[in-house]
């Protein structure tokens, strides 16, 4: 709640800056700030056009108006324009972070899973704790079946960052699919220790109880219904 209405008091204030200097950043943080409340994506929309329009445009304007076309794309499920502008993004500032992240997120949509393995490994070169890469990574390796990839990657990602239960949860997923109950119990135990009110933990919560009530009705049959891991 409060930082919706901080955000409602920095559009304000934006709007006022433009109106007198219309300076590129404050276009571009304008756009930002709708972006964020999710509201008239159209004017955000066109005030990062207009800024990459304009002359003499430092690489650092330029980088943000690409990505937040990325995001307004992204949010509109066209993926591939949203990867065109994290592209660009990339062009210009190449250690920008998060943005490989986003890159090989919208490549994983768009079925280019080695690229996307390639730009999440580049995402974890630049900031080991971009937790969200290993979670798709382990997303892409157990959608082709290969849980010891899975299991490598998000290992990885929980001793570098032993408190984010989203990999613990993460890793809870991967065991599910594996129709290992005992093992996905203790990694979703650890993750609901920490944050039980994450969405990824309370989803694979889900996916646990259907896994078990599965199970005790197959008792001679192991079935484990294999669950995707969700793409963002």
């Amino acid at each position: 709640k409060h930082s919706y209405t901080f955000i409602a008091e920095a559009e304000k204030v934006l709007r006022t800056s433009i109106a007198i200097d219309n300076a590129p950043m404050s276009s571009i943080l304008l756009a930002e700030t709708l972006i964020a409340q999710k509201k008239q994506l159209d004017e955000a929309e066109q005030l990062l056009r207009q800024v990459l329009t304009l002359p003499d445009l430092d690489p650092a304007e330029s980088t943000l108006a690409e990505a937040g076309l990325g995001h307004i794309a992204q949010d509109q499920e066209n993926y591939e324009q949203a990867l065109q502008h994290y592209q660009r993004a990339v062009e210009i500032s190449p250690d920008l972070p998060g943005m490989w992240f986003n890159i090989g997120l919208m490549q994983r949509q768009l079925g280019q899973l080695e690229e996307a393995e390639a730009s999440h490994m580049r995402s974890l070169d630049e900031d080991p704790t971009e937790t969200g890469a290993y979670i798709d990574l382990a997303g892409i390796y157990t959608d082709s079946g290969d849980f010891k990839a899975a299991e490598e990657v998000l290992e990885e990602g929980i001793e570098i960052n032993p408190d984010a239960a989203e990999l613990l949860a993460a890793m809870a997923l991967v065991y599910i699919n594996k129709g290992d109950l005992r093992h996905a119990k203790e990694y979703l135990d650890d993750a609901e220790d920490i944050d039980e009110e994450l969405d990824i933990v309370q989803a694979v919560h889900g996916y646990y109880d259907d896994a078990r009530q599965a199970q005790q009705q197959q008792p001679q049959k192991q079935k484990g219904k294999s669950r995707k891991f969700k793409k963002k």
